[in-house]
Formats: structure tokens, C-alpha cells, sequence
């Protein structure tokens, strides 16, 4: 056996014998307060944002990733008022490189008559179907 196929068989051992604590993908959903005219405000540490226009009331937000870390990676606030619907997601603890940061998406359904600030720190923006400013 060379020391190749050794190492291996040590891992497919080692894999199968530790319990797995890997989580389900990342998937929030949440309806936030917003009246038609308000304003949309998404600061993400990371991520792509995608923001449509459509529905008669109240942003509808999910924030979706593959990764199974997120979750540990990243804090999550959103709240709305009914003028103003807020998505901030920080990065936790300090790293000098966002390895994998994209993997974060953040959807939203809004009012036409939105108004939105979107800012990311990694990742695209998408707007379509909003007449605010």
C-alpha cells in the first residue's frame, strides 16, 4: 500500500467516524412594513442584492446562501416602520480577506413606488420594476 493510499483510508475513516454538525443551506424569509412611497435601505457587508418592483405592500425579503456557515459568519437585522424598510447584514469578527462572501444572496419584493439605497460590499445589484428614486 503506498503512503498515498494510507492517507486516504485515514481520511474516509476519520470522515465517516466524526459526527457531521453541518447545518441546512442558509434560507430566511421575512415580510417587513412598507407602504407604498417608502424607502428600501440594504447595507450588506457582502453579497449580491436583487430588488423587483411589484405586490401592493410590504418588502418581502429573503436572504439565501449554500454555505452552511453564513449563518455563523454574518448578523442579520431587518425591521420596518411602513415609511422605511432596513436589511443590514454585518460581517462577524475581523478577516482581512471575504472568502466565499458572494455566496449571499439577498432578494426583495418592494412597491413599485420605492424608493431604495443599496450598497454591498461584494456582489451585484439588480434593480427592475421600481419608479422611486
Amino acid at each position: 500500500m503506498t503512503r498515498s493510499t494510507a492517507l486516504r483510508i485515514l481520511l474516509l475513516a476519520f470522515c465517516v467516524a466524526c459526527p457531521s454538525t453541518a447545518r441546512a443551506d442558509l434560507d430566511h424569509e421575512r415580510t417587513l412594513d412598507l407602504a407604498p412611497g417608502g424607502q428600501l435601505v440594504v447595507d450588506a457587508d457582502a453579497g449580491r442584492i436583487t430588488v423587483r418592483g411589484g405586490g401592493s405592500g410590504g418588502a418581502r425579503v429573503r436572504i439565501t446562501s449554500p454555505r452552511n456557515d453564513d449563518e455563523d459568519r454574518y448578523s442579520f437585522h431587518l425591521e420596518g416602520d411602513g415609511q422605511r424598510a432596513v436589511v443590514k447584514v454585518d460581517k462577524r469578527g475581523l478577516s482581512w480577506f471575504n472568502w466565499g462572501g458572494d455566496s449571499l444572496h439577498i432578494e426583495v419584493q418592494v412597491p413599485t413606488e420605492t424608493s431604495v439605497r443599496l450598497e454591498t460590499a461584494g456582489g451585484r445589484i439588480d434593480l427592475e420594476g421600481i419608479t422611486g428614486t
